[in-house]
């Protein structure tokens, strides 16, 4: 894998391994980072998302999925890839419907972790996880808003803001995607006039 992404979290408390997977994701980046915990991390996603996520499940401080969660709330949302050597089928599953689209078991080799996000960044977010979390906690009308808008920004910001090329990753016309941008932009304005109220 070339260098395709802009910027690299990694989360993981054993520091050589840590070491390993930063040498190997300066091949496809410039802007690596890397922290030991839970509370690193979420400092870490707040100041500069990224793109990928290399994330252990197991840390000093919490969990994995503490992370997970607060990357998953992060715009553009990081591709994730979740390392664990302890983690049950019920780990696995939970991550899954987290949004998590790769995964490796310790201990891995280079070409297994490279693997996993070769993958990850190919495979679309499971829509039917996403969609059954808003069962009876948001309206259909506001879950098919809300998904368009995160679409489009995700579009926008893997094309480097590019809105022709973030067009063609959405499958759409430039034009049906300035109209979802038109839409946002003055949603935005209506409720900025409300509060000022």
């Amino acid at each position: 894998m070339s260098r395709v992404l802009r910027r690299v979290l990694i989360v993981e408390d054993d520091r050589a391994l840590s070491a390993a997977l930063a040498r190997l994701a300066l091949i496809w980046c410039d802007d690596v980072t890397s922290v030991d915990g839970v509370e690193a991390a979420r400092r870490a996603l707040a100041n500069a998302p990224p793109e990928l996520l290399l994330v252990d499940l197991r840390l000093p401080d919490g969990s994995g999925f503490d992370v997970v969660e607060a990357a998953c709330a992060t715009r553009p949302l990081p591709v994730i890839v979740a390392m664990s050597g302890q983690a049950t089928p019920e780990d696995s599953f939970r991550l899954a419907h987290m949004g998590v689209r790769g995964w490796v078991t310790k201990p891995f080799t280079t070409e297994a972790i490279t693997r996993a996000v070769e993958t990850a960044r190919t495979q679309a977010p499971p829509l039917a996880s996403i969609g059954a979390w808003c069962v009876g906690v948001a309206p259909m009308r506001e879950v098919h808003r809300v998904l368009r808008w995160s679409m489009v920004d995700q579009a926008i910001a893997l094309s480097a803001g590019n809105r022709s090329r973030a067009a063609q990753l959405l499958h759409v016309s430039r034009q049906a995607m300035q109209q979802v941008l038109r839409a946002r932009d003055g949603a935005a304005r209506t409720r900025i006039r409300s509060t000022v109220r």
